[in-house]
């Protein structure tokens, strides 16, 4: 078993762009943050309410926002009740029940209510090598993360996506590998920023390169709200 280890440096560098998505699409209303934990992700937006579900009592209590002991499968909330959902690394958590998490966030959801979503990609070659090869030691066997056209696919059954980003190829792996790169590792973590912008430029160019992204990024909006069409009084000119 392999012991976590992250760079912290890297971490930001790597990660930034990523963590920065959340405060830019989930602003106001209620929102519901799935697997939160101790409430890492809520710390980065502003809402009127902040709700988080998990199954672990030991993050929760740790946490200063509103917190629901429960499962992403069973949501313990009525029809309707917030006006977004995150769910940051958390579906691969659920391999087998993707379909019910998603049915899940979206009865939960207001009409025109947003899903955002985040995950790690499971067709990354490298990263697909660590999980198989190196299984660390707070990974559990259950988890699996999606080819990234099944989970696009499956949120688009029931939300309009409006945003898809697919990050990192490699560097995904960055923070992982700095601390075990020994002398290597300060100049891995100095051009950390470059390789993430240069992987993420990559996959924005290439749709043959996205399904193998390390990390992907799907928004969905349950039922959009349309404007009313103008009405034909028939009165003509």
């Amino acid at each position: 078993m392999t012991e976590w280890k992250r760079d912290r440096e890297a971490v930001d560098k790597c990660m930034g762009d990523i963590n920065e998505q959340l405060g830019l699409w989930v602003k106001g209303g209620k929102v519901l943050d799935l697997g939160g934990g101790k409430g890492w992700s809520l710390n980065r937006i502003e809402a009127e309410s902040k709700v988080i579900v998990d199954l672990d009592l030991d993050e929760l209590v740790q946490s200063k926002f509103e917190t629901v002991h429960g499962n992403v499968l069973d949501l313990p909330f009525s029809n309707g009740t917030f006006d977004s959902v995150i769910a940051r690394g958390v579906l691969h958590h659920v391999p087998n029940d993707l379909e019910k998490a998603l049915d899940e966030a979206s009865r939960v959801l207001v009409d025109g209510g947003m899903l955002f979503v985040q995950d790690p990609g499971g067709l990354n070659p490298p990263a697909y090598f660590a999980r198989n090869l190196f299984p660390t030691d707070i990974h559990v066997p259950d988890e699996k993360p999606f080819d990234p056209r099944y989970l696009r696919g499956e949120m688009a059954k029931r939300f309009a996506i409006v945003d898809e980003r697919y990050h990192h190829i490699t560097g995904y792996l960055l923070p992982h590998m700095i601390p075990r790169l020994g002398p290597l590792g300060p100049v891995v973590r100095r051009n950390a920023d470059q390789i993430r912008m240069m992987e993420d430029a990559l996959l924005r160019r290439s749709s043959l390169l996205q399904p193998y992204a390390g990390y992907v990024q799907f928004v969905g909006i349950k039922n959009p709200i349309l404007p009313n069409p103008p009405v034909d009084d028939g009165g003509g000119l």
